[in-house]
């Protein structure tokens, strides 16, 4: 989402929504949990349900890009869901969304970390953080970023 938001080939969203987190974030609970973790526990290395508004929103802040502002009703995005998936394949492109990820995003995906928190120290940092340094890490590897479904121009972002 954030490489079809960036390289302009994103023009809609759908409701919903994730418990994104930072892979540095579960790297570091990984190693936490093996320190400090107590035997034969379990940690959820979470972050905190984020809505796809809302992390669009905070790529356009950090890029200083457009905002997305059309939002497709879920039953027309599961609709045609299997339509895009088809279509996509032919193409050999990946669709931006399919069946499962409109699945996953409107599932109930509010876990919480306390356990991990007060075990192990666990605290992930907050999701601007984490895209404003994803936005940095893709548009260093533009080569491949900017492989294009449409002619839209990418997102100029703001250093």
């Amino acid at each position: 989402m954030v490489i079809s938001y960036l390289n302009g080939s994103l023009t809609a969203c759908v409701e919903g929504g994730y418990d994104f987190v930072d892979v540095r974030d579960v790297a570091d609970g990984v190693i936490a949990a093996a320190d400090k973790g107590k035997k034969g526990e379990c940690y959820i290395l979470s972050n905190r349900y984020i809505p796809v508004r809302e992390l669009l929103n905070t790529l356009s802040r950090v890029t200083g890009g457009r905002k997305i502002n059309t939002v497709l009703p879920l039953w027309f995005a599961k609709l045609t869901a299997p339509i895009a998936e088809l279509y996509y394949k032919i193409r050999h492109e990946s669709p931006l969304f399919t069946r499962y990820t409109l699945y996953t995003l409107t599932s109930n995906a509010r876990f919480t970390y306390e356990k991990a928190r007060r075990d192990l120290g666990y605290k992930p940092r907050d999701i601007s953080a984490t895209i404003k340094d994803t936005v940095a890490f893709l548009m260093k590897e533009r080569k491949n970023l900017f492989r294009k479904r449409n002619t839209t121009k990418p997102v100029p972002v703001m250093s």
